[in-house]
């Protein structure tokens, strides 16, 4: 049974909680982009992905800001969720939503390496264009660079796209990638990973999209072996260990180069979100429960910071962040709704939800509080549960997110650090304008790169998706979209 938190709202209450919500699925939609990427055919597919605010994120982080030329498919796989659950049936019936899901799959699906010497079947993370190396012949072949926890994200993708009777394409890709995973845990490839808590995260989730969705008997057989054993593997000492008070935390690797522990909240919430299902372990709730225990005071409430209060010399220099605040209370909510994790964990969660969520209704349109600019972690709000757009409301909505995208568009175009000013020229409603303040958080003038975009304000259905067809048995692009789901 839904845990319902709504009906002791008042009416400013209700009105916040919404504005809340819509306000991130704005952020979330001026995220996206459309782009052209050319292959080793020399032909030109539209694709999509959420990049902008992932360049600040990653030079946050410690990471090459080109570390995703085009976007990172794990964070996609996010956004893929956010968008259904919070749309509703309007995920499978808008149109643009529809061309951003052909283009995302388009976008997966020209990094399987199916052009190289020997087929892989593998999806990468990105690609580059190469001669083949020692033939005399001029052909070109795409070179793939190769991510487990980027394949897991864009097969789940594929998943969830596909009918219950995966195209034969499709089971190559799977059966290929489960043969890396069993190389990857059986030879300990893990133990020099940076982010190996993700990357299994992410196998358990693909894991558990096929043992819900395909009807293979002997393919699900061996999916469910393997999801036990990268179960398993999450929760050994290897990758957990135990601090002085009992408490649980991820083991992370990190380097001169990064500064991954410091925010360890933000890659625990990864995790968990991707697989909230996880909450039944105690060692999850134990990672939960540190996070809440550390959270700080700021003057509209209590709140969960990015960091640890003991990285910082002095706690009052330290803010709450909004996305992970409200990743926590998701989780809250998750494990209320579910009944998942027993009676005192659910105790727990009731004793503290309150809190959170006035956090979130108190912080969600205040710049300051993004501290991780990344849409991927402040659009873990959109999985709380609403009661739908009017089609008024969402029409007006659309429209809104078209005027911001043009002002974004032209700054990528002439990068004159005039963002602010267009963004103040368009008109919006009072529950929403403090939207143009927290894209400025993304810092476009500073990362657009204007090779890499094309802005298309209407797409037509008569543009090619390229080769995505294949993967679902040749389906028409009508019924493609009729029959997802």
């Amino acid at each position: 049974m839904e845990f319902d938190f709504f009906s002791n709202f008042s009416t400013e209450q209700k009105k916040r909680y919404n504005s809340m919500l819509v306000t991130n699925f704005i952020l979330l939609m001026c995220d996206v982009w459309p782009f052209l990427e050319r292959d080793e055919l020399e032909r030109d597919r539209l694709s999509f992905s959420w990049i902008h605010s992932i360049k600040p994120t990653l030079e946050m982080f410690g990471l090459d800001r080109n570390s995703y030329p085009q976007g990172s498919l794990s964070a996609n796989r996010f956004h893929y969720e956010f968008l259904r659950t919070y749309l509703g049936k309007r995920f499978y019936e808008d149109d643009d939503i529809f061309n951003i899901r052909e283009g995302l799959k388009n976008f997966i699906t020209l990094r399987q390496d199916d052009s190289g010497v020997k087929k892989s079947f593998l999806f990468g993370s990105y690609f580059e264009i190469t001669k083949r190396s020692g033939s005399l012949d001029q052909h070109y072949i795409r070179d793939i660079h190769v991510s487990l926890r980027h394949s897991a994200a864009a097969l789940w993708i594929m998943f969830e796209e596909s009918d219950k009777e995966f195209s034969s394409p499709l089971k190559e890709s799977l059966n290929a990638f489960l043969d890396n995973v069993e190389s990857y845990l059986n030879m300990d490839e893990w133990q020099n990973e940076k982010f190996r808590h993700l990357t299994l995260s992410s196998i358990i989730s693909s894991c558990m999209s096929v043992l819900r969705k395909c009807i293979d008997k002997n393919l699900k057989k061996r999916v469910a072996s393997i999801f036990d054993l990268c179960k398993k593997t999450l929760f050994s000492v290897s990758f957990l260990t135990q601090n002085l008070d009992g408490s649980y935390k991820w083991i992370i690797l990190e380097n001169e180069k990064n500064n991954f522990s410091q925010y360890e909240y933000y890659f625990n919430l990864f995790v968990i979100t991707q697989v909230p299902e996880l909450i039944e372990m105690s060692e999850t709730q134990s990672i939960i429960r540190r996070m809440i225990q550390n959270k700080v005071e700021c003057e509209i409430g209590k709140g969960i910071p990015v960091k640890d209060k003991m990285c910082v010399i002095d706690e009052k220099e330290i803010l709450p962040d909004f996305g992970i605040t409200s990743s926590v209370l998701y989780l809250l909510y998750y494990s209320l709704t579910n009944n998942i994790g027993g009676e005192e964990w659910l105790k727990y969660c009731k004793s503290n939800f309150n809190w959170l969520l006035d956090f979130c209704l108190n912080a969600f349109d205040k710049r300051k509080f993004y501290i991780i600019p990344h849409s991927e972690s402040n659009a873990r709000v959109l999985l709380l549960p609403h009661k739908g757009l009017s089609d008024l409301r969402y029409k007006e909505i659309k429209r809104y997110i078209s005027e911001i995208k043009k002002a974004i568009y032209f700054e990528m175009k002439d990068k004159k650090g005039k963002l602010p000013t267009l963004l103040k020229k368009i008109q919006l409603p009072d529950d929403i304008k403090h939207g143009r303040e927290l894209i400025l958080n993304w810092k476009i003038s500073e990362y657009c790169e204007e090779r890499h975009w094309s802005f298309i304000e209407k797409i037509s259905r008569s543009i090619d998706f390229g080769t995505v067809g294949e993967f679902w048995g040749g389906f028409i692009i009508g019924a493609l979209r009729a029959g997802s789901g």
